[in-house]
């Protein structure tokens, strides 16, 4: 599952691939992979002729700024976003393709199709993707204090993984890393 530190680099090879560029189109395989517009028709018509602006990162979603408004995605367990060639043949579980200019393609592949991509015209993309009302504070922002972590921890008796994984507590980190502690040392050693 992409975690914060995978979708950082995620952003920032998007960054480097599509800034400046102008979506072409799109195609939908699979329209329950699109959380907002639902329509795979409506989505393909709405996202044509938008800039790619700048990618930004808030906890595990994926935020494009465009030239007007924002595509997120959320890769949730397999998702993946692939920079392709147009000609390249589509990987088994494509679900949405956008088209850049030339032959670059952004393909949004999910094996387990949790994954999730908003097309939002607000200015506000938290108003459309929910979820980023209920995210905590980045791990390395500056809102994440021992103050901010002693208060929270101070108020709950749950144990220290399941508190790192509430992403209301702190955004981004998921399993691998809430567990990374957590191993069972050998009775050997």
């Amino acid at each position: 599952m992409p975690e914060l530190p995978e979708v950082e680099t995620v952003r920032r090879s998007l960054n480097l691939l599509t800034l400046g560029q102008i979506i072409q189109g799109g195609e939908v395989f699979l329209e329950r992979s699109l959380a907002y517009p639902v329509s795979g028709a409506e989505f393909c018509s709405q996202i044509r002729g938008r800039t790619v602006i700048q990618w930004h990162r808030r906890g595990k979603y994926l935020l494009a700024e465009l030239s007007r408004g924002w595509l997120g995605v959320h890769l949730r367990m397999s998702g993946q976003l692939l920079w392709c060639n147009r000609r390249d043949s589509l990987q088994k579980h494509t679900r949405v393709r956008l088209f850049f200019q030339g032959e670059g393609e952004l393909r949004f592949v999910d094996t387990r199709t949790f994954g999730k991509i908003w097309l939002v015209e607000d200015s506000q993309p938290s108003k459309v993707i929910t979820g980023l009302q209920k995210l905590g504070p980045e791990p390395f922002g500056d809102d994440f204090t021992t103050a901010y972590l002693a208060q929270k921890l101070g108020k709950s008796k749950r144990c220290i993984k399941t508190l790192l994984l509430d992403q209301e507590l702190v955004a981004g980190i998921g399993n691998i890393y809430a567990a990374g502690s957590n191993r069972r040392r050998s009775p050997l050693i």
